[in-house]
């Protein structure tokens, strides 16, 4: 099961991410399928985005680990950084709509201690031209969702995107925060996205 999961990850980290078109739905059960996802990490953390089978609802997910994808554990602030961040990325193209869903359904703990505090996943939405940062918190776009946490079962998020978008293509950023504080399992785990 563990090289399974390696050579997946390998899989994917060969690939280049491409625009994908709507409807989109992604289920992360088929390997062939997941070269969309761009999976980046601030070069001071072990917790890094995976797709396998550890978690899901049911099978596959994207999510968080501080163990190569063998748990859904993460790890707070490591080699003297203040926060360690983790970055999942799609690009979409939106055609013509009045709005836009962004469905997906969330399994998240992480420390829940109030503003600007914590461990916890956001969602942004920013240009096709705009660089995904190596740490930190994406800009020049909108923040679709902020501080998810204290979700210890399958959740379904909903995200209303305005119609304003479209006719343009977007990155989707799923970003996760790790402070140097209290860990509390797991780290979080998404499945079952659609737009």
């Amino acid at each position: 099961m563990y090289f399974l999961l390696m050579a997946l990850i390998l899989a994917i980290s060969g690939f280049t991410q491409t625009t994908v078109t709507l409807p989109y739905s992604q289920d992360f059960e088929n390997p062939s399928n997941v070269g969309e996802w761009t999976l980046t990490f601030s070069a001071d953390t072990l917790n890094k985005w995976y797709i396998g089978s550890f978690v899901g609802n049911p099978g596959n997910s994207l999510y968080i680990s501080d163990s190569q994808g063998v748990s859904n554990n993460y790890t707070g602030r490591r080699n003297g950084a203040d926060e360690s961040f983790a970055y999942a990325t799609i690009t979409v193209h939106f055609d013509t709509a009045s709005e836009f869903d962004l469905q997906y359904q969330l399994k998240v703990a992480g420390e829940n201690c109030g503003t600007n505090c914590g461990d916890y996943l956001s969602v942004y939405m920013i240009p096709s031209t705009s660089t995904v940062p190596s740490t930190g918190y994406p800009t020049g776009g909108v923040t679709l969702q902020a501080q998810l946490n204290n979700l210890p079962t399958w959740t379904e998020q909903t995200l209303v995107i305005p119609g304003s978008y479209s006719g343009t293509t977007q990155k989707i950023v799923f970003v996760w925060l790790a402070d140097p504080f209290t860990e509390i399992q797991p780290g979080p785990a998404i499945d079952n996205i659609s737009i």
